[in-house]
């Protein structure tokens, strides 16, 4: 399962970050960037690997593309800090946990489509499950697999990362 390694450099970049969004974009050059490529198809079997019996039904694992991005933890960290989420209001039924989930795969999509370097989408997602970290119960998180294969949920509202162990079981839907 390995993947094509992509590095941001100012050659690559072609100046395609722009706008709001991505004005201090440029700054995630000063790292070396360590993002690679993976097919739907290993990323599908990282996915159902590593959420073992949290997930009900390995079909409702879904993909829309053939390929995807795996970023760094600084890019994930640089698009949700960027997204503007953890400053919304929850309202219930209008502006709910899937409205923000929704929302923040909305910014991921659109980093990936202004980064002129990439030639598919970064792998990120939605799920519907249960999470330590949400004792409301059913729940919609944001997903996302880094660099290293590492599955990773995201909680739009706060902007907070949690590892794979937060998922605690009743994964029914995972969309990318």
């Amino acid at each position: 399962m390995g993947g094509e390694k992509v590095i941001l450099t100012e050659e690559n970049l072609q100046g395609s970050l722009v706008g709001r969004r991505f004005a201090d974009a440029k700054s995630l050059l000063d790292k070396p960037a360590g993002g690679r490529l993976m097919s739907a198809v290993d990323v599908k079997e990282l996915i159902i690997q590593q959420l073992g019996e949290a997930l009900v039904d390995q079909k409702n694992v879904r993909f829309g593309d053939n390929q995807y991005y795996l970023s760094t933890q600084d890019e994930m960290d640089f698009i949700i800090t960027e997204s503007g989420l953890e400053r919304k209001k929850f309202m219930a039924e209008r502006f709910d946990c899937d409205d923000f989930a929704f929302i923040l795969k909305g910014e991921v999509s659109a980093h990936a489509y202004q980064a002129g370097q990439l030639t598919c989408g970064i792998c990120a997602g939605i799920a519907w499950g249960y999470f330590q970290w949400n004792p409301r119960g059913y729940h919609a998180a944001n997903w996302f697999l880094d660099s290293s294969g590492a599955l990773n949920f995201i909680e739009p509202q706060w902007d907070l990362i949690f590892p794979v162990e937060q998922c605690q079981k009743g994964v029914d839907l995972f969309l990318a």
